[in-house]
């Protein structure tokens, strides 16, 4: 069995003529594959989607994990027809979205898999890093994982390393407020409360307070402070 997973340039920007840049490198314990706006518009935004900042796709090391850069058909068919990727990057950039639309991809084989011997889990992580977060009184300020980390990959690290442990962990508390509860209000809290953790982004604020805003967009944010 195999799985491909690919995401496209249309994630970068909002405007497909804009060209972009691409390149692959490797964490601590990942492959993680990047794209940004060749000159990216900071603090700005364009048809509700930011301007600038870093599309990572990534996926720990692992046997049978391949990886391309390209135009979407070439990708997608290596993918489909050979069953692997090139582990290649196509030097034609940077270069707008729409030409030859570029995808970012992965292609993991899993080997046999039965119902005795089910395959190994394979984990996609997708982010979109930007610094600065957002202006504040004229002063521009970092996302809050900046607070922990002194660079994205490691905290892409610690994420592809810890996430099934605090996944679970997030799970158990969501549950045990939750309850018991069978009005319908409160039975669908728990869904409430994954979709908000799910777009929220966390933003370090001059009095060391998170600032909450929607992981997509620059223009909404939570007037409210909440203690750091």
């Amino acid at each position: 069995m195999r799985l491909r997973f690919d995401a496209s340039g249309e994630w970068v920007h909002g405007n497909v003529t804009t060209p972009i840049t691409w390149a692959q490198q490797r964490t601590g314990s990942t492959t993680a594959l990047t794209a940004t706006p060749a000159s990216p518009g900071v603090l700005q935004e364009f048809g509700d989607q930011a301007s600038w900042g870093t599309l990572v796709l990534a996926a720990p090391n692992a046997t049978g994990l391949t990886w391309q850069l390209g135009q979407d058909t070439v990708v997608r068919g290596a993918s489909a027809g050979q069953g692997v990727l090139n582990n290649t990057s196509d030097t034609a950039q940077p270069r707008a979205i729409n030409d030859r639309w570029p995808v970012l991809g992965f292609n993991q084989n899993l080997g046999t898999v039965t119902p005795r011997f089910p395959s190994a889990q394979f984990t996609v992580a997708i982010g979109h890093v930007r610094t600065p977060a957002l202006s504040y009184l004229g002063t521009q300020l970092n996302p809050w994982w900046t607070h922990y980390w002194s660079t994205w990959p490691a905290m892409l690290d610690w994420f592809v390393a810890d996430h099934t442990a605090v996944a679970a962990q997030l799970e158990g508390r969501i549950e045990q407020r939750r309850g018991a509860h069978q009005d319908r209000p409160l039975r669908h809290g728990g869904a409430v409360r994954r979709e908000v953790l799910g777009v929220a982004r966390g933003i370090l604020h001059p009095h060391d307070a998170l600032v909450p805003g929607e992981v997509d967009s620059l223009s909404r944010l939570n007037s409210k402070k909440f203690a750091g």
